[in-house]
């Protein structure tokens, strides 16, 4: 298998309201509105993969945005068929555990005994990393995978021992596949300097859904704010004139057409860094608001289909402007819940 997977084929809490004070900005709303109605749609929705896990962060956020609770009922029906479980179990392959961080999301609009359903189906997988202490991210798409679900677990059951794993694990997958040199991270050990767009975009987006919940005095936050900061600024430099970033990031004209998903991961990162007050807002609202209009240019006005998303793989590709997946509708959707928040 390739992308999701590692072999080839006081809580600091910012999840809705308008960090700018204003309203939402209606135009991003209806786009986010198109193209997840559009999704909605499609067949295999019910999945539990990474593919849709990754997609089903987006209608939350679709849901959050807009308050229409017909985004939560799909995200609702989807885990009650699913009976809020993972894909294999008891598993601790981080590909398996996407799905997770959109229950405990599911969870925490009604937190209490009676919706406890929605995260111990998913727990188990948790825990047992907890008994290993191996969480398993040596690829860095695990990094969107299974972190953010653990973050929120450890809110969850307010017990740091979640949050130690992630320190620990989180720390393992930066020292190899990181470079200090380069501010980006590689999707595999000994990449050569080759920045996949996607896996930087698994990267940066799973910092912003670390940081959504991990407690601002939990020992490493600290660090993930910074390498938050230190890859928008390397990031920033490499987006081109039309808004988005290319799927080899620096060596852009490798794979000279636009590339959907992960620009929207990077989109939706930077953006929530903005409203979060973590990136500087002078520097980076642009960045962000280039990158959405970007996005839209890859939309079919007429049906809600993004396109210009790179197929499933392990490495920089092309895109073809049909090309579409769902885990590149959960990045738009992602980007869309944030670049509505940042006002004029």
């Amino acid at each position: 298998m390739m992308d999701g997977g590692g072999v080839m084929d006081g809580t600091s809490v910012v999840t809705g309201g308008d960090a700018s004070g204003g309203a939402l900005d209606a135009n991003v709303v209806a786009m986010m509105r198109k193209v997840a109605d559009w999704q909605l749609t499609q067949g295999g929705t019910n999945a539990i993969d990474w593919i849709h896990g990754a997609m089903w962060t987006g209608i939350m956020a679709t849901y959050q945005t807009t308050g229409d609770k017909k985004y939560l009922d799909a995200v609702t029906a989807w885990g009650t068929a699913n009976k809020w479980s993972l894909a294999g179990g008891v598993t601790t392959n981080a590909d398996n555990q996407c799905a997770a961080q959109t229950y405990f999301d599911a969870y925490l609009l009604n937190p209490g005994a009676a919706s406890m359903n929605l995260v111990m189906g998913a727990k188990p997988s948790f825990d047992a990393m907890v008994a290993s202490g191996n969480a398993g991210w040596t690829w860095e798409d695990a990094l969107f995978m299974s972190p953010p679900g653990l973050t929120r677990l450890g809110v969850i059951q307010n017990d740091p021992k979640y949050f130690q794993l992630l320190d620990t694990n989180w720390a393992k997958t930066y020292a190899s596949l990181f470079s200090v040199a380069d501010g980006l991270s590689c999707r595999d050990p000994n990449c050569n300097g080759v920045y996949w767009g996607r896996g930087v975009g698994w990267v940066i987006a799973g910092l912003a859904r670390v940081l959504e919940y991990l407690p601002a005095n939990e020992p490493k936050h600290d660090f993930y704010v910074a390498q938050l900061k230190t890859m928008a600024a390397a990031l920033k430099p490499w987006q081109a004139t039309d808004g988005l970033w290319r799927s080899d990031i620096t060596h852009p004209m490798r794979f000279p057409n636009p590339e959907t998903s992960g620009s929207g991961f990077m989109t939706f990162a930077i953006a929530w860094g903005v409203n979060a007050g973590i990136l500087d807002r002078a520097t980076y609202l642009a960045v962000a608001q280039k990158g959405w209009q970007g996005l839209v240019t890859c939309v079919d006005v007429a049906t809600g289909k993004l396109g210009c998303v790179q197929a499933v793989g392990a490495a920089p590709g092309a895109a073809a402007p049909g090309s579409s997946a769902p885990y590149g509708t959960g990045a738009f959707l992602l980007a869309g819940s944030q670049v509505a928040r940042l006002g004029p």
